[in-house]
């Protein structure tokens, strides 16, 4: 009897080392997948970093391109407003001046 219970024993051992082995095939497995899916997330996270570096500078070159604009604009209208103040000036001066000739006519 005592023989038939080493027997099972060592079939039980043995058919647990094939299924420790077997369980731990698939963990290597596992891991080598996993290991591959990380790689290709972090290659993803890195295309995606790109990209929305690339989009910032591209977002921060139209800013400028904007502000610029803006800038050169408000520059037209002061320049345009200081013209219009000088052209009312100069009517004021004209108007001044055919009043007086106006006013020494009447005289």
């Amino acid at each position: 009897v005592r023989g038939e219970i080493n027997g099972v024993r060592t079939e039980m051992q043995s058919e647990f080392k094939s299924v420790r082995g077997e369980i731990n095939g698939v963990r290597t497995e596992m891991q080598s997948e996993f290991k591959s899916v990380r790689g290709e997330i972090n290659g993803v996270r890195t295309e995606i970093k790109a990209d929305i570096n690339r989009l910032e500078d591209r977002m921060d070159a139209r800013f400028e391109e904007m502000k610029k604009e803006t800038n050169d604009r408000f520059e037209a209208v002061d320049v345009q407003q200081q013209s219009l103040q000088d052209n009312q000036h100069a009517l004021d001066n004209r108007m001044a001046s055919l009043e007086g000739l106006l006013q020494g006519l009447r005289e």
